[in-house]
């Protein structure tokens, strides 16, 4: 701990600094008398909290090797941590609490990552874009994982590679220093977001874009992701991917090793222009800075998957830029390093007003536990810093005296040299540093919980401007900070732009943390102070870091709303979202633009999702109805959702297989349950308007919203959604051909049954699905009555009014709309009655589409259905088939229980975890039953009956009872469908006058052939069965009743041999 100096000490302090043997400091005099801020005297260290033993153990970790991270946030919201003793990788997501509505984290995922018997895990990273996941073990052993996120399931599949096999490795092997490359091209479009400014009265941010010319090193392949790693005895290794499953390798040696002092202990990566700098520090205190450049040797081939493929066969090559002989704190020398960072300058499209270099960042930290009470624990860290910067040298000026004839001119290169900078000293124990917005702030992140973010230009902390309400430049300036804990942290990571933390505390639990106003948001009226305004920056902010985590690869920004309050008033609400949208997109007016601009703008432009994620998320409290505005949102974002799905799946060259287009039959029913309501919307104004004849279209229409809570006709006024129904309803009408012409190569006939019910909708409908996909259609027209009454303001006013009829939906219509209500419901809607089943319409139910408070999701629900395929989720109708076939095929080889005791008893002695993983994940059962059998036999087994037990054991061990299994699932589905055949010809026969004439011709020669597939059913399909079962689908929907019976059946197999 630095003490207080007197002058004689400051004369010795002088005589140290000119010892350091660094020469490449002492390259001018005025590394001695030019820097006198070199010398300041630190003022003494406030005594924090006295660390627990953990800590210490953390910070002699961090000391020994600089990869041991065992907390990694992902760019998607995704928390990777390593467990206790190492052996595996688990995975959680921060969720709202349904009780409280309050952050926590969930428990972990039932698929983590195992390792090897023997290995350990000690360090993870995932890339910026968080798809990949490099997991090192303790000597130095890589793995990636590939992984996909859905419905809270994450599940990481390692990939393969080509690198020698490993084996024979030490503790020499151990990794201290990893980089992800960045990805071309998603990483080189993010922009630096500037300052929020308030001009008359609207805050606004400009975006500054890197140029795209720019030299850069990336994978030469787009898409694909490549990473460098050190080892402690100075290997360099290049890992990059071929293809989604495999990797290679390539290496180099940086120096070699003549004693252990010399092996390494931290180094770190940065990238300038095409190249990357390595700094190393090693044993004996030794610091160096590397220049690697890859050879990529890229050439064209051909594969197997296609031709004019690249192949790279990569090379390393590296020079050495300069060193340092010895490195320490200059008012705390003995403690270790502890973390190692080499940071780029400063990119110029950021407007830094000071030069910026490329700058290495260490902390050397100290957490000692006292070995005796009365005495004061000393825990600190020092943060140093390097400039790398480059020296021009010159001849001595006598040189110059020379005859011009004895010596032609010389120009000597310039010089790196590493001039160090002023220490900063803080009494907190620093665990992580992360650079954030294009490395213009520098985040430290301690164990107290707390975040100190320093500005780049200056090293000063950042710190609230009080009064300053007109500029926002991040999150500390606006009020945010983290309140300090009362117990230390192990393990901290924070997510982004640092808005947000997950502690691990020495209990190893996971805690959310949120950065809180320092001001508080309860507003003060004392006729003194006003922070209103305060308040308004804060929201301003909030919009800003939501804007910046948008750029950043889509990184997810659902935290940020954490530091919100839960009673948002209104006007703060319009207030956030507003800005929101203002500084990501423009498509919420698409009224004004050509047929292929909105195409595109419904396809290509992300940026409307965010809002209006931003719109649904923002429910202020659990037991909370949703209000208008997060109902329009959600319908909007389920109808985009759908688009997407049925565009990408039936507009491609090739038709899609029956099993996608089965999958894919949750969101066409649901599409068209909201035209059916919204149609039915419009009628209600209509008939409202007919029987009050004084009362104007503009009046009924507000008060039918009023009255029914309903945002059905905002999806009609608003620009936005009404594009999206359009389209939506020409990619319905091509996914219903596609499904009538695939009828006759149905798999199953379970897949042909679903099929044909999914086509029988069409029957069904009150209107015609053209009059809604036609351009010159009802939403065609509503479209121009729209336009016609914006011709009276400009594309300003109109983009405004547009968003706020979207982002913030009132009963009251503005004003420049109440024209073309009048036209909409006087001569639009009439013409069309006609071709509507008015009674149907009348007669509606559309509670369904509306979305529900969390608080009674799942309590009055009489079905559960998939948020993302809207299918229904059956329950234990499906492990009562699995088992029922499971038992009727071994019993009938040998003696067994009764069948149905079998039945009673394994369906009230399996875990429920276990069968529903059995119906939601079917692939992953069996490694989280192996998982359970390897620490000891679970006790829901043991505590089975013994005659259960040697049932389940000897069905394990017969080879057959599997494949009889399979066939008397298969059988069963099988038999259930022809039972009712009857009524499948029935509906085969009713399609037939469907009135789609297109449609239904080719139902028509579709259900012949059907009829005769189902003739010969049985057979067929048993032996079909488990290929359909196995087919796959883009939009992941729920697999056939076939798949979750063996998928169980198999699992209860596994759990006899396991428990041999």
């Amino acid at each position: 701990m630095p003490l207080m100096m007197d002058n004689n000490d400051l004369a010795d302090a002088v005589m140290a600094e000119i010892q350091i043997p660094s020469a490449s400091m002492m390259d001018s005099m005025d590394d001695l008398f030019g820097e006198p801020t070199n010398l300041v005297v630190q003022a003494p260290l406030l005594p924090g909290p006295p660390p627990p033993a953990e800590l210490v153990l953390r910070i002699a970790e961090m000391q020994r090797a600089g990869c041991c991270t065992k907390l990694a946030w992902c760019n998607n919201g995704c928390i990777a941590r390593i467990s206790p003793d190492g052996g595996q990788v688990n995975f959680h997501v921060t969720m709202d609490d349904a009780s409280t509505g309050a952050q926590c984290v969930s428990d972990a995922s039932s698929n983590p990552i195992i390792a090897q018997t023997g290995s350990e895990f000690v360090h993870l990273q995932y890339t910026s874009l968080g798809q990949e996941l490099a997991v090192v073990d303790s000597v130095g052993n890589v793995q990636v994982f590939t992984g996909s996120t859905g419905l809270g399931r994450m599940s990481f599949a390692p990939t393969t590679g080509d690198s020698e096999a490993e084996g024979g490795r030490s503790d020499l092997d151990a990794v201290v220093g990893m980089y992800w490359l960045p990805q071309w091209p998603m990483d080189f479009r993010i922009p630096y977001v500037g300052p929020a400014v308030k001009t008359d009265g609207t805050w606004s941010t400009k975006l500054h874009y890197p140029d795209q010319q720019a030299p850069r090193l990336h994978h030469p392949v787009d898409g694909k992701t490549a990473f460098l790693y050190v080892t402690r005895n100075t290997s360099l290794t290049l890992c990059y991917q071929h293809d989604a499953t495999k990797w290679g390798t390539a290496s180099n040696t940086l120096e070699s090793l003549s004693t252990l002092d010399e092996t390494l202990s931290h180094a770190a990566f940065c990238q300038q222009d095409d190249k990357l700098l390595l700094v190393t520090h090693d044993l004996r205190r030794h610091m160096r800075v590397y220049t690697i450049t890859i050879d990529w040797n890229g050439t064209q081939g051909k594969d197997q998957y296609r031709s004019g493929t690249l192949r790279i066969a990569p090379s390393l090559l590296f020079g050495h830029t300069v060193s340092l002989e010895y490195v320490a704190p200059q008012h705390s020398e003995g403690t270790l390093l502890t973390s190692l960072q080499i940071i780029p300058p400063v990119p110029i499209f950021a407007e830094s007003s000071f030069p910026s270099y490329t700058t290495i960042v260490a902390t050397f930290a100290q957490a000692s536990y006292p070995a005796d009470a009365t005495q004061q624990a000393q825990s600190f860290t020092t943060i140093c810093r390097w400039h790398l910067e480059q020296l021009t040298q010159n001849l001595h000026p006598s040189f110059a005296k020379l005859q011009k004839r004895a010596a032609p001119a010389v120009t000597l290169p310039n010089k790196n040299i590493l001039r160090q900078q002023p220490d900063l000293v803080t009494a907190k124990v620093i665990l992580t540093i992360q650079p954030m917005n294009h490395d213009t702030l520098i985040a430290f992140g301690a164990s107290d919980g707390t975040v100190e973010c320093r500005d780049r230009e200056t090293w000063n902390v950042t710190a609230p401007t009080f009064g300053g309400t007109t500029t926002v430049t991040s999150l500390p300036q606006a009020g945010f900070e983290f309140t300090p804990s009362l117990e230390h942290s192990v393990h901290i990571a924070c997510n982004t732009d640092c808005a947000y933390m997950i502690t691990l505390g020495v209990d190893q639990k996971l805690r959310c943390k949120p950065a809180a106003l320092r001001y508080g948001w309860q507003a003060i009226d004392d006729g003194i102070l006003d922070i209103s305004g305060m308040h308004e920056t804060a929201i301003a902010c909030v919009a800003r870091e939501h804007t910046l985590l948008t750029h950043h690869s889509n990184a997810s920004a659902l935290e940020m709303f954490a530091l919100l309050p839960p009673d948002l008033s209104p006007e703060q609400y319009r207030h956030l979202l507003f800005d929101i949208t203002r500084a990501l997109t423009r498509a919420h007016d698409l009224g004004s633009l050509d047929e292929k601009t909105k195409q595109r703008m419904l396809l290509g432009d992300n940026y409307i999702i965010r809002c209006l994620g931003a719109q649904l998320s923002l429910v202020p409290a659990p037991d909370a109805q949703p209000g208008i505005g997060a109902q329009l949102a959600w319908m909007v974002l389920t109808a985009k959702q759908a688009h997407f799905a049925l565009f990408s799946s039936c507009s491609s060259t090739s038709p899609p297989d029956p099993a996608t287009l089965h999958s894919l039959r949750g969101l066409a029913i649901w599409s068209l349950d909201l035209f059916t309501a919204s149609l039915a919307a419009l009628c209600a104004v209509h008939s409202s308007i007919a029987i009050k004849s004084d009362e104007t279209p503009a009046a009924a229409l507000r008060v039918h919203i009023a009255s029914s809570s309903s945002s059905l006709l905002h999806l009609v006024l608003c620009s936005y959604p009404r594009t999206l129904l359009r389209y939506l309803a020409l990619a319905l009408t091509r996914y219903f051909k596609l499904v009538a012409s695939s009828l006759p190569s149905s798999p199953s006939l379970q897949i042909k049954t679903d099929l044909l019910e999914t086509i029988s909708k069409i029957k069904t409908l009150p209107f015609r699905l053209e009059i809604l996909a036609a351009p010159n259609g009802l939403l065609g027209e509503i479209d121009r009555a729209a336009s016609e009454a914006y011709t009276a303001v400009g594309p300003r006013e109109r983009s405004e009014i547009e968003l706020t009829m979207l982002i913030s939906p009132t009963p009251d219509v503005p004003a420049i709309m109440e024209s073309a209500a009048e036209s909409i419901w006087s001569r639009v809607l009439p013409r069309y009655l006609g071709e509507m089943d008015l009674g149907a319409l009348y007669f509606l139910n559309a509670s369904g589409l509306s979305l529900p408070s969390r608080e009674t999701i799942g309590k009055s629900a009489k079905r559960k259905v998939d948020v993302l395929t809207k299918l229904p989720i059956t329950g234990g109708e499906f492990s009562l088939l699995a088992l029922s076939a499971l038992a009727a095929s071994v019993s009938a080889q040998q003696s067994s229980p009764d069948l149905v005791s079998i039945i009673s008893v394994l369906q009230t002695g399996l875990p429920s975890s276990i069968l529903q993983e059995a119906l939601t994940n079917s692939a992953g059962l069996s490694s989280e039953i192996a998982s359970e059998f390897r620490v000891a036999t679970p006790t829901w087994f043991t505590a089975l009956p013994t005659d259960i037990q040697t049932y389940l054991i000897s069905a394990a061990n017969s080879p057959s009872a599997f494949a009889n299994a399979t066939a008397g699932i298969a059988s069963t589905l099988n038999g259930t469908a022809i039972m009712n055949s009857t009524s499948v010809a029935a509906a085969q026969s009713s399609i037939l006058s469907s009135n789609s004439a297109e449609i239904s011709s080719e139902v028509a020669s579709a259900s012949a052939a059907g009829t005769t597939s189902g003739g010969a059913g049985s057979g067929a399909a048993t032996a079909t069965s488990a290929g359909a079962s196995s087919s796959s689908s883009a939009a992941g929907a729920s697999m056939p009743t076939a798949l979750y019976g063996m998928g169980l059946a198999g699992a209860v197999g596994l759990m006899g041999v396991l428990a041999l």
